[in-house]
């Protein structure tokens, strides 16, 4: 399995015949160009300004809430969070669960807050986390160091900068890192992983965004 991030909150899952693109950004560059295989396309939540189903491949199937389901191969379901505060109205934010090559790959999308234990038993274990290391409309570093210890995932990739400056996103990311006592190195284009070599230990991933 392969993970790239596109930039944003977007990330390409490229498994067997089978793509994956978490939130595609309006300017993301979608799937390896000439790809005629399965492609799959979730979006958390409803912001045109940050989420552009559209431009993908019109073969794509969307997913745009919660539930199960199988495509191509691929276990996906979709377990929904409030994006309200205090319930000020019902949006929600779905948060994506992929299973295959015995991989567990969490997108938590625009979570505002740490999931409830209903939630998080809903997601079952998790391998891979993909989630913000803090930015506006969604969880900060403390918040996103709760979600992470609370899912104990093997590697967490933190998506850092989006709507933040450059000083603002190294800031967070710190913060995120000094809260979970983890270091990360430097980033690389993408992440190459099977069952066999995940870390023994919670690793943190930096990747360079290719969009």
């Amino acid at each position: 399995m392969d993970i790239r991030w596109q930039g944003q909150t977007t990330f390409e899952i490229a498994t067997g015949d089978s793509r994956v693109i978490f939130d595609p950004y309006p300017k993301s560059p979608g799937p390896t160009p000439g790809w005629d295989g399965s492609l799959i396309v979730t979006s958390s939540h409803f912001d045109p300004a940050r989420i552009d189903t559209k431009k993908v491949d019109k073969a794509a199937f969307v997913v745009d809430g919660p539930g199960e389901y199988e495509v191509g191969g691929l276990a996906l379901k979709g377990i929904p969070t409030p994006r309200s505060q205090e319930g000020v109205d019902r949006a929600i934010n779905t948060v994506f669960v992929v299973e295959t090559e015995g991989l567990s790959v969490c997108h938590v999308g625009q979570l505002r807050d740490p999931m409830a234990a209903q939630s998080r038993q809903a997601l079952g274990a998790i391998d891979i986390l993909i989630l913000p290391a803090g930015g506006e409309g969604t969880i900060g570093p403390e918040e996103a160091a709760t979600t992470i210890r609370q899912l104990d995932p093997k590697i967490v990739l933190p998506v850092y900068g989006g709507d933040q400056s450059g000083a603002q996103a190294e800031e967070a990311l710190k913060r995120l890192l000094a809260e979970i006592a983890v270091e990360a190195g430097d980033p690389i284009p993408r992440l190459s992983i099977t069952r066999s070599n995940l870390p023994p230990e919670m690793r943190v991933v930096l990747l360079r965004p290719t969009g």
